[in-house]
């Protein structure tokens, strides 16, 4: 049989042979035989890896953290006492309303119980008058109310009462400062919706119980107890935490932080100082920018992001 190629229409453009139809080597423009199409090569117009990370790398053009807000809108800032007190001065300006109304009730009504308690309480001791027939004298002597007495009974039932109140009012507070950190535009009713109040009572009992026993024992066992639960009802709020839950999770965050934490607490006890020289007025500013400053704490220590 002849190996010549057989004779080609010479104006078929699509045929190899035609004359003056430049001849490609076999194979050209395929890749090598075990090699996949562009294998190892670039694509056109393109650098190696162009718009394409390596392992472990960054992507183009980007930082570490891209897509992720900075602190300045919602971002997870670094710990710093200044910094707490700030944003809380900050928040507080920005909902001053709600915060103050707050605040206001929340003197007023410990002031107006205590008021009440004075007034209905009686003595500790009662005057008796006792008249003698044979020598026609009157003497007077009094008759101690006793530790069961009515007296006893009127004070722990007005406290029960303040301690209620007060305690419902703080949680709003820390509601409200929750919501600031995540942006939220507070309101007077926002401050006490979706409140668990059957934990909040029952976690207020158990750190109340563990704070008087610890002051009694040496005082300064009580004031570590007020330390380490200081969260517990940010942890409720904020998580939706039961009360036996919160308080682990208080006295964890606070165990890992506790540098933090004191200095803290240190700069917002000496705020609440100074507030001797006002009269105790200026408790209404310091008393919910406290309150805030906590819970920036309580998320940036949690690694949460904080809204601006």
């Amino acid at each position: 049989m002849s190996n010549d190629v057989p004779p080609q229409d010479p104006n078929d453009p699509q045929d190899p042979h035609r004359p003056g139809q430049p001849q490609q080597p076999p194979g050209y423009g395929q890749p090598d035989y075990g090699q996949q199409p562009g294998y190892g090569q670039p694509d056109y117009g393109q650098q190696p890896g162009h718009g394409q990370p390596g392992y472990g790398q960054n992507p183009y053009g980007q930082q570490p953290g891209y897509g992720q807000p900075a602190y300045g809108s919602v971002g997870v800032p670094a710990f710093s006492v200044g910094t707490a007190i700030g944003y809380g001065w900050e928040k507080f300006k920005a909902n001053m309303g709600p915060f103050l109304g707050l605040t206001a009730l929340i003197l007023g009504a410990s002031i107006i119980l205590s008021i009440i308690q004075s007034a209905v309480s009686p003595d500790a001791a009662t005057t008796t008058f006792n008249f003698d027939p044979e020598t026609g004298e009157m003497t007077s002597g009094t008759v101690e109310a006793g530790f069961f007495g009515a007296s006893l009974l009127v004070s722990l039932v007005f406290s029960l009462i303040s301690w209620v109140v007060g305690l419902l009012l703080q949680a709003g507070m820390v509601k409200g400062a929750l919501d600031t950190t995540r942006g939220e535009q507070v309101s007077f009713g926002s401050m006490f919706s979706g409140i668990n109040y059957a934990q909040i009572l029952l976690a207020s009992l158990l750190t109340g119980i563990a704070t008087v026993v610890g002051l009694v024992l040496c005082v300064l066992p009580g004031i570590a107890v007020m330390i380490f639960t200081a969260f517990t009802t940010y942890f409720i709020i904020g998580r939706n935490e039961d009360a036996i839950t919160a308080i682990k999770s208080s006295v964890t965050l606070v165990k890992d932080n506790v540098g933090n934490v004191l200095l803290l607490a240190l700069a917002l006890f000496g705020l609440a100082l100074a507030t001797i020289v006002t009269c105790g007025i200026a408790l209404l500013v310091v008393i919910p920018l406290g309150t805030i400053a906590m819970a920036w704490t309580y998320r940036t220590l949690l690694n949460e992001p904080v809204a601006a």
